[in-house]
């Protein structure tokens, strides 16, 4: 089975995501011991999330992306949108709820991440897990220690993605590109479709040439429409 995933770049693909899962539940799953409501979310989310991260920092932002890209479709094509439970006490019932737990999960970790900043949100991660190695903990645990990092309300910022699934489109329209002298410009508008007002980082990716470095504009998004 092993020799199959090197057969094809999907494979490998595949591969070098499930090691990166794997290793990384050799803290989130057994070097602390969580209990309580976000198991699954800190479990399997905070691992699909490292394997993306992981990609990123080895590989590039292009792979990260990807990495990212695919959670997010298989949280679409699984409908895990759909779920009955909500991230805050999910388990794994079926597909919906395994993707409400990877897919949805995973994306929601980014966002944290994004929201408290690099340097808060891993020195806060990394002094969680300092402090509680072979401990119980819970999710108040967790937020204490990114909560000691920032100024942000890190719990109040979580709630509106763990107490309700959110329900968000996210579209690329009227793509124009306008040349100007030498050089050309693109002008983009992205569209949000969703329940309600989030506040979303994401980021457009974009080369120049099949062969140019990959590079992304980071857009930080308040309100739909």
């Amino acid at each position: 089975v092993t020799k199959n995933y090197f057969e094809s770049e999907e494979g490998k693909g595949f591969y070098k995501y499930f090691v990166n899962h794997e290793i990384f539940h050799n803290w989130n799953l057994f070097y602390v011991r969580w209990s309580g409501k976000l198991y699954e979310w800190f479990g399997e989310g905070g691992a699909d999330f490292i394997a993306a991260w992981a990609f990123e920092q080895l590989e590039g932002e292009e792979s990260g992306g990807a990495a990212r890209k695919y959670f997010t479709e298989r949280f679409s094509q699984k409908k895990g949108y759909n779920s009955a439970q909500t991230l805050e006490d999910v388990k794994k019932t079926g597909p919906t709820e395994r993707a409400l737990i990877y897919g949805y999960g995973s994306l929601v970790w980014e966002q944290l991440r994004q929201k408290l900043g690099d340097g808060a949100f891993f020195t806060g991660l990394g002094n969680f897990f300092k402090q509680n190695g072979f401990k119980d903990v819970n999710y108040q645990n967790f937020i204490e220690n990114l909560q000691a990092q920032t100024t942000v309300d890190v719990e109040s910022y979580l709630n509106q993605w763990i107490k309700e699934n959110a329900k968000i489109k996210l579209s690329v329209d009227n793509v124009k590109i306008q040349k100007k002298n030498r050089f050309y410009q693109t002008d983009i508008e992205i569209s949000v479709i969703s329940d309600k007002n989030y506040e979303l980082f994401t980021s457009i990716g974009y080369k120049t040439a099949s062969q140019t470095r990959f590079q992304t504009v980071p857009v930080h998004l308040s309100t739909k429409g």
